[in-house]
């Protein structure tokens, strides 16, 4: 006998004369939901931050155990999906927003709501928000300091594009590691293959570094960056600049423009480049007509387009600021990026 809905029926069987009943009852396999409860009631969260709400729902048995959310302002934050009982969402924008949480069950017709307030962007320590946003939303900041350096006014270590060690331990004078006596010079350059004459490694138009081979990432780790050329970029698109000198050390200042933060502003030191031995723009050197070079070198994490001995550099001297190209095998500043 099959169950095909629910109700009672008497079900009798016959042998000859003789016959047999019994009484079935039939009831419903359906187990409404009688409750979707939150975790929590209210989460508190910053711009640009991952969170998650798991979700409750009796009885554990209950039929249909599903649900869906309705933000009542999309703008503030985005749903990303359910896993495990769990809602997981993006904090977008400042603000508070109620978010409905509804039973697939209709029948049952059950829902709870939990609200949702997002603050400002956490700005990593080291770091300053010129109120750079990519494309998606998310936040850029820039280091206060260059790589190798915690101070605002100094220059870190230069580093050959791609490699995470300088090839020095000291400077004024430059004291060079063993192997490195010449200073920066292409026949020692990581990527740079001596027999064949040709580059190894970052060989395609715009390819960008690998956070293994990239010297920001591998010093400062969790999402700090060499920035790519876009990235740099939002300093001179998005910033005035200054040319300054702050004791006694020369440099740019760039002082955003973005409404919101105005005169939040970073400085970036004339730290020169290193062609082997000599650093012939950071000032210590004096020209034949008796003048100093300030010169500030800046790497992209780019390499240049149909030119792999190349990447693309952040250049300033004279008050004006290029993005050219620049050889691989020199020495030069790195200003790290946070990218949200």
């Amino acid at each position: 006998v099959d169950a095909v809905g629910e109700g009672t029926a008497t079900v009798t069987c016959f042998v000859g004369d003789i016959s047999a009943s019994c009484t079935i009852h039939v009831v419903s396999s359906y187990v409404p939901v009688t409750g979707i409860t939150p975790k929590v009631s209210k989460v508190t969260t910053n711009r640009f931050e991952a969170f998650e709400v798991e979700i409750g729902v009796s009885p554990a048995n209950a039929t249909t155990r599903g649900f869906y959310f309705e933000i009542e302002d999309p703008d503030i934050i985005s749903f990303e999906g359910v896993s495990d009982m769990t809602g997981h969402f993006t904090a977008r924008k400042e603000g508070s927003t109620r978010v409905n949480v509804i039973s697939k069950d209709q029948e049952a017709g059950k829902s709870s709501s939990f609200t949702v307030k997002v603050n400002g962007p956490v700005v990593p320590e080291g770091a300053v928000d010129l109120g750079f946003r990519k494309d998606n939303g998310m936040p850029l900041f820039f280091r206060n300091a260059n790589l190798g350096s915690e101070a605002e006014i100094d220059a870190g270590f230069l580093y050959a594009w791609g490699d995470p060690t300088p090839y020095y331990h000291s400077k004024n004078p430059y004291t060079f590691r063993k192997g490195y006596e010449n200073g920066y010079t292409q026949d020692v350059y990581k990527w740079y293959d001596s027999a064949s004459g040709e580059y190894i490694g970052y060989t395609h138009n715009g390819e960008s570094l690998a956070p293994d081979d990239d010297p920001v990432h591998k010093a400062l780790g969790e999402r700090w960056y060499t920035p790519e050329v876009s990235e740099i970029l939002f300093l001179y698109n998005n910033c005035s600049h200054k040319e300054e000198v702050r004791n006694g050390i020369h440099g740019m200042t760039f002082t955003s423009r973005i409404e919101g933060f105005e005169g939040a502003s970073i400085f970036l030191p004339c730290g020169g480049y290193l062609v082997g031995k000599d650093n012939l723009a950071d000032g210590n050197f004096e020209t034949w007509k008796g003048d100093r070079i300030y010169m500030g070198c800046y790497q992209t994490s780019n390499v240049y387009y149909n030119d792999p001995s190349g990447f693309y550099g952040f250049v300033f001297y004279n008050g004006n600021i290029y993005v050219r190209r620049e050889s691989r095998f020199i020495g030069e500043s790195i200003r790290p990026v946070w990218r949200g």
